[in-house]
C-alpha cells in the first residue's frame, strides 16, 4: 500500500474506465475503509449502495442528464469546467458516469445534521481507498434530500 501523503497528492478523477469489473472483495475493502470516516456525534449517518448492472447505470445516466443539463445552462457562462461538462452531456450516447463498471450510491440519513459533510468525506475516503489499490474514480455530486 502506498504512502498516505503520495495518494493524496496523486489521486485524480478518472474519466476513462477498462471494461474490467471490480472484484466484490475490493468492493467490501473500500466500504470498509469509507466506514472509517470521521462522522459528526459519530452518528455514521451513511449507507452504501453499489450498482454494476450496465442497463442501470444507463438509464442513471439518462435521469441524471435531465436535472444536470438545466443546472449546468445557469454556470456555462461563468465557469469553463460547467461549460465543458454541458457540452459533453449533450453529446448524443454520452454517460455522465463515463463508463465506469460500476457507481457507489452513499446514501445519508436526513436525521444527522452533518450528514452531508460526512458523506462527502466517506466519498473522499473511499476514493483514496480505492487509489491506494490502482482503482480509478471519479466524484460525480449531488445532493438530493429526500
Amino acid at each position: 500500500m502506498k504512502d498516505v501523503i503520495e495518494i493524496i497528492k496523486t489521486r485524480r478523477c478518472v474519466r476513462n474506465y477498462k471494461e474490467d469489473q471490480i472484484p466484490d472483495d475490493d468492493i467490501k475493502f473500500l466500504i470498509d475503509c469509507a466506514g472509517y470516516t470521521p462522522s459528526g456525534l459519530n452518528m455514521q449517518p451513511w449507507g452504501f449502495l453499489v450498482i454494476k448492472n450496465k442497463d442501470v447505470l444507463r438509464r442513471l445516466s439518462e435521469f441524471g442528464k435531465k436535472f444536470m443539463i438545466p443546472l449546468l445552462e445557469q454556470f456555462k457562462n461563468t465557469s469553463q469546467a460547467a461549460a465543458d461538462f454541458l457540452a459533453f452531456l449533450k453529446t448524443e450516447g454520452s454517460d455522465m458516469f463515463y463508463n465506469a463498471p460500476l457507481m457507489v450510491i452513499i446514501l445519508g440519513n436526513n436525521k444527522a445534521p452533518t450528514a452531508v459533510y460526512d458523506c462527502s468525506m466517506a466519498a473522499q475516503t473511499m476514493m483514496l481507498a480505492a487509489h491506494s489499490i490502482g482503482i480509478g474514480s471519479c466524484w460525480i455530486g449531488g445532493v438530493q434530500r429526500a
